[in-house]
Order: structure tokens, then C-alpha cells, then sequence
């Protein structure tokens, strides 16, 4: 969490008679671009979902004031406004919405809208254009007023004043895909055409042979990736069985603290529109993950005809102000529905059946497709790998199109664009029967290893490769000191833009991994030629980083054994179970403490679904 304002706008807000006034007047710095107008001392504010997004929001007022607000060129007004009903249907009720300026008790109106409870089942994204309104010094007052009685309560959605910058800014669009492996994609050395697009991403720009991921599965990785934190540090760990024994006891989920700062909240800060679209569940913004963003939906399904859309607008509508989008896909997950690479592994009868299959009711999710498959006789390695490519194939065609967006707005040489994933996939790799939906419990390098992809036109060298081991937790450092800020102290990764600019050859001698889905603690140090693999009983029950007893311990010789198949008995085990017992716990006793958090019957419904819960 961010609490001052370090640079730019400065402003207060106060509570009046008839809602809120907040002070803005100054002049903002050169690379802060942006006032967050309900976010101040003295307002509350909370994380409101309504529909698929979640959105900073407070009630909304009858009346509320921004006074002797100085509008420098440029500048946009971007909110939201919603009706929040009692349950998850939509209810009677509806708020009329108005936005007005002026000064001297003259007001001219800006917008105005009337919200009708059972129809608004989602957030209303508002963007005004305050040009008319350049250097003058003006009062903004947002009113809201019943138009019909019932239970819809009206709110206001993150407030925020943006200028548009003097010269186009840097902006990021940071993309997961969840659960690919590196070694699926071409530009990695994979022989099946499953990344064409993918590949040209990395022939423009940097690939990273070695990246390693801080966790197997997708609420912590996913964690360390936008906290640059480790697991043991933030401690949003907790396995699903440990879960699900919480749940039963009516207790919630380990989540990010408050006090964490995250990647979206250092930009937001800076001015940015931060705004995330995921496939929720483990991504739910109930979390910790929706922190620092200004909208974060948790819909990204049917990636042509709904997401692309709303990807492009918030593109179109961010074209002149810095942006940071976040976008999360589970289309390469279970359940794998492509059957785009299944050639000369299922024939045109078995590819119908599937087909029709995964649109009959029990048969859509990890679970129910498993079924699917089995009484096809279909639920066997060499399909789930085909149809797994089939995925991958599938989401490098959207993606394609999503990059010729950026070119077609003029965004392309201005947005650095970071490709990667959160974890990999087994099949059968190292245990025969996990050959679906089969990550989470170990530390090889089919789940560990991703990829990672940077690209930004005329700064990152086209068609470099960095050999060098580096780690998820690099990415937000590396994604600040691109934009020219510093990271701060409490991120645990280190920027790669040295290793990306040649300017420096300096790593690791050991990246850091951790698996929390069953009842051990298991961690893996990785280094270029040795990993070595321990499990610890958790101290606690509840993977806190701290080891208990030790359970098992190996280690590989990378350059040997790439597959991992050769455990070195004794050798070094010693010195790399001490260097691995300090870091994990140097980690946790420096990090912050998660909260606990209920979770949503929505969320673990679609944590059912994806085959995390039973």
C-alpha cells in the first residue's frame, strides 16, 4: 500500500454539508500525470464488485464538491458509476448521476445518467474530456439523486483527474498466460507450430532462455509476480487442502495484506490507468489482486469475440494518457477445449465428439472435460499434450491480433510489451498418471521454467537471448526502471534491464521456487547447472515459509540431466540445504503477514470449476 504522495498534484479532502470537498490546485510534476480525487484522508473508501469488475468506489453522496480544481490542457475526467444491489440479481431502485462544473455559483453540466437497478449488472466506465475547461480554475461537483425508490445503492468508482502528457508516454501491457511451459513454444525450441506469433514477439524483442517462476501454481506466482515478493515473504500460500479445511471451520483465505505494494499501486500513483482483465478464481480480486488497479474484471473468456473489444477500447481510450494493462488468460488451462493440433492423434469423428461434448452442461469445466474425455476413451498423455497445444495455438492467434492493435493505434513503439506465464504443465514428465490439469505440487522444470518476453521499439536490442537465470520477482523492477522509476525497497526481485541492454552480465547464483499445494513445504534452489529440491513438514499447516522437519531432499545436474531424472545422492546436499534454509527464513521473517479473507460462494464455485476445490 502507497499512503503519500511523493510527487505531482497535491490535495486534501474534507467532509462538507452535502457530501465531499477536495482541494487540487497545484501543478503536477513532469512525470506524474494524475490526481486520485476520492482517495485522500478523511474518505472511505472499499473494493466494490459489481458484476465482473471490482473497482475503488465510495457510496455515492447527494452532493459532493472538488473546488478550485486548476484543469491543465489536456486534461480527462475517468470514473465509474454503479448500483450495487443487495444480491446477485439486480434489484428495484435507480440513481440519477450528474457531473457539473463551473465557478462563482454558475455550473455548467457535464454529464448526466440515469442507472436503473434491474438493468445495471455492471460497472459504467465514464471518460469526460475537461478541454473547454483548460487553465481555468473550477469547481466539479458530482450529485447523485433518486429517480425511483428500492435497494440499488449508488456508487462512484475511482475518481481520478488525468493530464495528457506533454510528449507520449511509456506505457505497459503485461500478459499471462497461465499454465504454459516454456518448451511448448517455438521461440523456445519447441518443433510444433503452436507460437508463430509469440515467436515474432521474441525475434522483436528480448527472450529470456532461463526464467523461473516463484511458485507451480497461480495465486502465489501470480503474487510474486506483481509484488516482486517471494512466497515465503507475502505468504499468500496456503494450499487448497489447508483451505478447504478452513472453509469447513468457517475461517477464509490467506490474502495480500493492505501494507504490500504492489506493481499496479507505484503506477497508479504515477498517474497511470491501471486496469486488469483475468479469469478470476485464482485471480480473484477478493484476493489481494485487484490492489493499485482502477479496474480489475474477472471475465477474460471468449478471447475474439469479448475480450479483443474491450482490450482494443481501453487501448483507444488511453492512447494519450500512460496506461498499465494486465492481462490474464486461462485458455491454455484444463480444461484443454482446442483441437486445433490434434492431427494425427484424433481423427475428425473424435474431434466432433469433443467438440459437441464441451457444449452439453457438466462437461465445461476441468472436471466435467476429464469425464468428457474418458468416455470417449480419450483421457490419455499423448491427447491432453495435443489438445493442450491446441490451446496454446488458439490463445497465439488472439494474441497476434491484440499486438496489431497496439500498431494499429499508434502504440506500438511507445508500450512495452511483457510477455511471460505463472507456471508450466506436467505431462508425464515425472510421474506417469499426471498427464491433466497436473501442476501445483512439485518444483521441476515443467511447471517452474516460462517464458518471458520483453519488447519496447528502439530501446530493447531485437532478437536478443539472455541465457542468464532470472525470476518472476524481476519483472516489476524491471518493468519501473523502463518507465524510469525506482523500485522500492521492499521488492525483492532485481530489474533485468542491465542484462537486456548488454550493459551488464551480472545474476544469481540461485533463483528461488516454492510448491504449497500439499501438506510440505517444498522448495527448489536453481542455479545454471545444479538444482537442488527439498520438502520440509510445514511448521505451521499453513506453508508459512518457516521448514519443519526435513522429508526428502535432492539435487540434479542441469547440464547432465536437463529432465531431471538423475538424483545426485550426496553431493553438496549440506551446504545447499543451509543456503536454502536461510533464505526461506530470512523471507519470512521479513515479510508482511497475510490476511485472512473470506471468500465469495462465486469465487469458489469457479475454483470448483477450474478443479482447485472439490
Amino acid at each position: 500500500m502507497i499512503s503519500t504522495v511523493r510527487a505531482g498534484w497535491s490535495y486534501g479532502l474534507c467532509f462538507v454539508a452535502g457530501g465531499l470537498l477536495a482541494n487540487c490546485r497545484s501543478q503536477p510534476s513532469h512525470d506524474v500525470y494524475g490526481a486520485r480525487l476520492f482517495h485522500r484522508a478523511g474518505l472511505q473508501t472499499a473494493r466494490i464488485r459489481i458484476g465482473h469488475e471490482t473497482r475503488e468506489a465510495v457510496a455515492a453522496r447527494t452532493e459532493g464538491f472538488v473546488s478550485a480544481c486548476e484543469v491543465p490542457a489536456g486534461s480527462v475526467l475517468h470514473l465509474a458509476i454503479g448500483l450495487k444491489c443487495p444480491g446477485k440479481k439486480g434489484c428495484a431502485g435507480a440513481w440519477r448521476f450528474t457531473v457539473e462544473a463551473g465557478g462563482q455559483g454558475a455550473r455548467r453540466r457535464l454529464y448526466e445518467r440515469t442507472l436503473e437497478g434491474g438493468e445495471a449488472t455492471e460497472w459504467e466506465p465514464v471518460r469526460i474530456p475537461l478541454d473547454t475547461l483548460a487553465g481555468r480554475a473550477v469547481e466539479i461537483a458530482f450529485g447523485v439523486a433518486p429517480a425511483k425508490p428500492g435497494q440499488a445503492v449508488p456508487y462512484w468508482g475511482e475518481v481520478r483527474l488525468l493530464r495528457r502528457p506533454p510528449s507520449p508516454p511509456k506505457s505497459v501491457l503485461l500478459i499471462s498466460v497461465d499454465t504454459l511451459r516454456a518448451d511448448r513454444l517455438g521461440c523456445y525450441g519447441y518443433a510444433r507450430p503452436t507460437s508463430p506469433r509469440i515467436d515474432g514477439l521474441a525475434a522483436q524483442g528480448v527472450r529470456f532462455h532461463q526464467a523461473i517462476s516463484q511458485a507451480p501454481w497461480t495465486t502465489p506466482s501470480h503474487t510474486s509476480l506483481l509484488t516482486s515478493r517471494y512466497p515465503s515473504s507475502h505468504h499468500v500460500t496456503q494450499s487448497w487442502s489447508t483451505f478447504e479445511r478452513f472453509l469447513q471451520d468457517g475461517r477464509g483465505y490467506r490474502v495480500l495484506t493492505e501494507e504490500a505494494t504492489t506493481l499496479a499501486e507505484m503506477l497508479q500513483e504515477r498517474g497511470f490507468r491501471t486496469l486488469a482483465l483475468t479469469g478470476g478464481a485464482t485471480m480473484a480480486a477478493e484476493l489481494g489482486f485487484a490492489q493499485g488497479f482502477d479496474a480489475y474484471r474477472e471475465d477474460a473468456y471468449g478471447l475474439p469475440d469479448r475480450v479483443r473489444p474491450m482490450l482494443h477500447r481501453w487501448l483507444e481510450e488511453s492512447r494519450d494518457l500512460p496506461f498499465f494493462i494486465f492481462f490474464h488468460t486461462f485458455e491454455v488451462h484444463a480444461p484443454y477445449v482446442h483441437t486445433e493440433m490434434t492431427e494425427g492423434v484424433l481423427t475428425g469423428a473424435q474431434r466432433d465428439a469433443i467438440d459437441r461434448g464441451v457444449g452439453r452442461p457438466g462437461y465445461a469445466d476441468s472436471n466435467g472435460f476429464a469425464s468428457l474425455l474418458r468416455e470417449l476413451g480419450l483421457f490419455r498423455m499423448e491427447v491432453t499434450s495435443a489438445l493442450y497445444d491446441g490451446g496454446i495455438r488458439f490463445t497465439d492467434a488472439f494474441l497476434g491480433g491484440l499486438l496489431e492493435d497496439l500498431r494499429r493505434l499508434g502504440l506500438e513503439d511507445r508500450t512495452l510489451v511483457v510477455f511471460t506465464s505463472d507456471h508450466g504443465e506436467e505431462f508425464g514428465d515425472h510421474h506417469r498418471g499426471r498427464f491433466y490439469d497436473a501442476h501445483c505440487q512439485t518444483v521441476y522444470d515443467e511447471l517452474i521454467r516460462v517464458p518471458l518476453i520483453m519488447r519496447l521499439a528502439g530501446k530493447i536490442p531485437a532478437g536478443r537471448v539472455v541465457d542468464t537465470p532470472v525470476e518472476l520477482v524481476d519483472v516489476a523492477p524491471t518493468i519501473l526502471d523502463v518507465l524510469g522509476m525506482r523500485a522500492p525497497p521492499e521488492m525483492e526481485g532485481k530489474s533485468l534491464w542491465g542484462l537486456v541492454t548488454g550493459q551488464s552480465h551480472e545474476h544469481k547464483e540461485w533463483t528461488l521456487s516454492e510448491a504449497t499445494c500439499d501438506d510440505l513445504e517444498t522448495k527448489a534452489l536453481r542455479g545454471r547447472d545444479l538444482k537442488y529440491i527439498a520438502a520440509w513438514e510445514a511448521r505451521d499447516g499453513e506453508h508459512a515459509g518457516i521448514p519443519g522437519p526435513l522429508v526428502k531432499e535432492r539435487v540434479f545436474d542441469l547440464l547432465a540431466d536437463p529432465g531431471e531424472r538423475q538424483n545426485l545422492r550426496g553431493h553438496r546436499l549440506r551446504p545447499l540445504r543451509a543456503i536454502l534454509e536461510g533464505r526461506a527464513l530470512a523471507l519470512a521473517r521479513s515479510g508482511h503477514p497475510a490476511t485472512e479473507a473470506p471468500i465469495s460462494e462465486d469465487v469458489s464455485e469457479r475454483l470448483r470449476g477450474l478443479g482447485y476445490l472439490k
